[in-house]
């Protein structure tokens, strides 16, 4: 069986590209085949649980949204490759390190930063933002593993991803109009971490770098969240309020 096979891949310290969906098998008493996998490599694979975002609509509501994230950490060459670009997520898995795994086996790619916009669903339940609970910690989603081979005097490397369909091809190949004939990549980041976790994994670090899929339209990069948020002040009050400004002045001349 398949998950046989896994298995025996991590026990003898093959490398391995693992990914994690959430699961209910905990509601009855049953161990998730997956999670043991991610147990061997020294990752504690969330399963009972997604992290979920909710965001206001133009009526007024609340709607659930799939996370898409852009920011990964620095230092690694896989996180590297892939930063900057967004990355589609569903059903997001918290990936946490065993208690005997070490800092330097076990490095975070990506995580998901806490805000009130974001929480921890239970998947045994009806998933809505009133019961998810609020998290304090950041939630690791992608990790690298490389630790001493188990069985030889080699090192294991692994990737593993706390999300089930970000290779599906409804994510992976969905694209959005550029104007006339031209299209890019909704989620360019999907296609790069998998090219780049393949190339790491395959220990041709030199050889990891963006593809020109990813790089067909230029982007902004590196923008750090103060940036940001000086910019939607800008956008929101700065420009408006000149606005509101000069038109005062124009009827305080006129009048005058």
């Amino acid at each position: 069986p398949l998950i046989e096979v896994a298995y025996s891949l991590a026990a003898e310290g093959q490398p391995m590209l693992l990914t994690v969906f959430p699961s209910r098998l905990h509601q009855y008493d049953v161990s998730d085949p997956w999670v043991s996998i991610a147990n061997e490599l020294g990752v504690d694979a969330m399963v009972d649980s997604i992290v979920i975002e909710s965001l206001p609509t133009a009526e007024g509501d609340e709607e659930l949204r799939e996370l898409v994230i852009m920011d990964y950490e620095p230092g690694h060459p896989v996180s590297g490759a892939v930063h900057g670009l967004p990355t589609h997520f569903a059903f997001a898995v918290p990936l946490q390190p065993m208690p005997e795994q070490t800092e330097q086996a076990f490095q975070v790619l990506a995580e998901i930063e806490p805000n009130n916009r974001l929480r921890l669903a239970d998947v045994s339940e009806a998933i809505t933002f009133e019961t998810a609970k609020p998290f304090a910690e950041p939630q690791p989603l992608v990790v690298a593993i490389e630790r001493d081979s188990p069985v030889s005097g080699g090192q294991q490397r692994a990737v593993l991803v706390g999300s089930g369909f970000w290779l599906v091809s409804a994510i992976l190949d969905q694209t959005v109009g550029e104007g006339g004939q031209k299209v890019r990549l909704r989620h360019p980041g999907n296609l790069e971490l998998l090219i780049a976790s393949v190339t790491w994994l395959a220990g041709l670090d030199d050889l990891i770098a963006q593809g020109p899929t990813s790089q067909e339209v230029a982007r902004l990069r590196d923008i750090t969240p103060s940036v940001q948020r000086l910019w939607s002040w800008l956008t929101l009050i700065a420009l408006p309020g000149f606005c509101v400004l000069m038109g005062v002045i124009v009827w305080f001349v006129r009048r005058s």
